[in-house]
């Protein structure tokens, strides 16, 4: 009966401590992939990857807070595409129009004090709502404010970089290979384009 006894309690404690076990346990010997519940993180040595990280010839960055991938967005002024690889050429055409958005508006509102700030992973369709006929994909949103009052919008998304609808005089631009190669007027209103890219 001691014996039986004796051997549940050693069978549990071996339960509880397998399944406190951290995650990052089960890959081998520490390293590479692990595919979480909020997104992609990479191993190396046992240690999470954070910062700038060169993974088989490619780029990657993993916020330092999460230890996750970043993908879609822009970091450092580099842009990180869909699937989390820093795409040498895109940045500066989606950096030269937020900059000259900027520029315009420090021009014509020269008391507003600026920020940015991106929300992650939107759909554009429901930004847009029932009003425009946009294409219902997924992006990132990149905002110029004053204080908390959003002035301008890009919705970036692959190749493409779309103004919000209702800022009035802004453009859409479509991208290629890092460059900008077609420059789409606002026509909505009787608003002009001002850029001169």
């Amino acid at each position: 009966m001691r014996r039986i006894q004796k051997f549940i309690i050693i069978f549990f404690m071996t339960i509880t401590c397998v399944t406190t076990l951290p995650a990052y346990a089960w890959t081998s010997e520490g390293n590479g992939w692990i595919n979480g519940t909020m997104g992609w993180s990479y191993m190396i040595n046992g240690f999470y990857s954070d910062g700038w990280n060169n993974i088989d010839g490619k780029w990657y960055y993993f916020y330092k807070d999460t230890n996750f991938m970043a993908h879609d967005t822009i970091i450092d002024g580099y842009y990180i595409n869909s699937d989390g690889v820093w795409i040498e050429n895109a940045p500066y055409p989606i950096e030269q129009i937020i900059k000259n958005d900027k520029d315009y508006l420090n021009n014509t509102f020269k008391d507003i004090q600026w920020s940015f700030y991106t929300d992650e992973s939107v759909s554009l369709k429901e930004i847009c709502n029932e009003y425009w006929d946009v294409p219902d994909i997924i992006g990132n949103m990149y905002w110029i404010q004053d204080r908390e009052i959003d002035l301008l919008g890009y919705f970036v998304s692959g190749d493409n970089v779309y103004c919000l609808a209702n800022q009035g005089g802004t453009d859409i631009y479509k991208i290629e290979n890092g460059k900008i190669i077609e420059s789409i007027p606002y026509e909505i209103s009787n608003s002009y384009s001002w850029r001169k890219i």
